[in-house]
């Protein structure tokens, strides 16, 4: 879990991100679990702009190591208009894991380079360059 002085900052920035009351379900509420979710959410609102963190990244900072998959379900359950930057977040080799044209791959990569990510041909990036390292 991310340390107390962490949580409190992350807590904010969801709550500024994301209003909770609003998100009832995820397609299957076995998806929705309101505790691990917001854990998640709240790493990711520390993303830095202009920085990217992989899904098992994300997965250690909020205190579940080895559950990469879980991020990505956790981000699947963010409504559309969300103001958590979920686009920070790709796959393990420095790739935008969403299938390549989609829309919201698309946006992803816009969001992306319009923060100053800079994506080479196949939807890849240079981890070295833009992982954060909180």
């Amino acid at each position: 879990m991310p340390p107390a002085s962490a949580s409190m900052k992350c807590g904010t920035l969801c709550a500024l991100y994301l209003n909770l009351r609003e998100l009832t379900s995820c397609g299957g509420m076995s998806d929705y679990d309101p505790d691990i979710n917001h854990r998640i959410w709240q790493v990711v609102a520390l993303i830095p702009r202009g920085t990217v963190a992989t899904y098992g990244d994300v997965a250690r900072q909020a205190g579940m190591a080895g559950a990469a998959r879980r991020v990505g379900r956790a981000l699947r359950c963010l409504p559309p208009d969300t103001r958590i930057p979920w686009h920070r977040v790709v796959g393990a080799p420095g790739k935008i894991s969403l299938p390549e044209n989609s829309a919201s791959c698309v946006t992803q990569r816009e969001r992306l380079q319009a923060e100053g990510v800079e994506i080479r041909a196949s939807n890849r990036l240079d981890l070295g360059r833009y992982r954060w390292r909180p």
